[in-house]
């Protein structure tokens, strides 16, 4: 599958690999952590307090769809660089799903990374809250990158 980023003016081939490993032994140069609203309320701190980071940028942060927040990750527990926090609004609508992927797309083609891992360990969730299949709504996060980073 090829698509072309706009900054570079070249083709890029987009390689999807789908593992289930632990976020820290992950090493890309951009790890996207989404959260719905909810997740935010109650998951957010614990988990950027797991990895070492600073859950102090969670007041800036909202969560609405597409909502993004870029952490840099010197001192904290993980092998890459940079994390992505993604707001996915209230995950209820496959278009909150939509506009959040179109965000990843938009903020890797601003940092100009070569990987990218995107923590889908809620999609069951989401597939329940928006009454869609798991297999569709990765569909959904894979197009809308995609299409996004996508420029003539």
């Amino acid at each position: 599958m090829a698509f072309r980023l706009s900054q570079n003016k070249r083709i890029v081939m987009l390689k999807i690999t789908v593992t289930k490993s632990s976020l820290k032994n992950l090493k890309c140069d951009l790890l996207v952590l989404p959260f719905t609203v909810k997740e935010l309320k109650k998951d957010a701190e614990k988990a950027l307090d797991a990895f070492g980071l600073d859950n102090s940028a969670l007041r800036d942060f909202k969560g609405k769809p597409g909502d993004s927040l870029v952490l840099y990750t010197g001192g904290s527990k993980l092998k890459t660089s940079r994390v992505l926090l993604l707001g996915l609004g209230d995950a209820t609508e496959v278009e909150d799903l939509r506009k959040s992927a179109a965000a990843i797309a938009r903020q890797a083609r601003s940092l100009q990374v070569k990987s990218l891992a995107l923590d889908c360990s809620s999609i069951s969730s989401w597939a329940r809250a928006t009454g869609e299949s798991t297999a569709m709504l990765a569909e959904v996060l894979v197009d809308s990158m995609i299409y996004a980073g996508y420029s003539f």
